[in-house]
């Protein structure tokens, strides 16, 4: 599947779903957390028969594309390079969605321990949309591992003064 400039539901679809939800339906349990997205569905005549959930630790305009992918209609990740096989099928204790093809889909992904980057695609059975904006998650007592390194050092640097003392 290629995704297509022409294909008209790109930001459109997934837009409200970053906008809205991604913040606002973050649960935690523990070190792990449940991120809820919720988005207005395409019109009819665009065809849907999916949405895609990319993600990966960095953002694509760093590294050029995400990881891997959530085929919401299928329950499967996928890595964004290689092939179908390597799909891993996802069990109602990773993902929950409700509504899938009705006017406000909405898909829950448990588990979530990383500082990630999230867009969407939405496709029919020739194309798949253009990638939505793209919106960063951080995990509740997730430190940034610059600010983690700077709060070294500045540790390091008080205990070389206290020794001094």
């Amino acid at each position: 599947m290629c995704k297509a400039e022409t294909f008209s539901i790109g930001r459109r679809v997934v837009l409200l779903l970053f906008t809205l939800l991604v913040f606002l339906g973050v649960t935690s349990h523990g070190a792990l957390a449940a991120v809820t997205f919720v988005w207005q569905a395409s019109p009819q005549q665009d065809d849907i028969v999916g949405y895609r959930l990319y993600y990966g630790s960095q953002s694509r305009s760093v590294i050029g594309d995400y990881e891997q992918f959530i085929d919401f209609s299928t329950l499967q990740r996928c890595p964004v390079q290689g092939s179908d096989y390597a799909c891993q099928p996802l069990t109602t204790g990773d993902i929950t969605c409700e509504n899938l093809y009705r006017d406000t889909p909405k898909c829950t992904v448990n588990d979530l321990n990383d500082h990630l980057f999230f867009a969407m695609t939405a496709y029919n059975s020739t194309l798949e949309s253009e990638y939505s904006d793209e919106v960063e998650y951080r995990p509740p007592g997730w430190i940034s591992p610059r600010v983690g390194r700077t709060l070294h050092l500045i540790y390091s640097i008080l205990l070389d003064e206290d020794r001094r003392n």
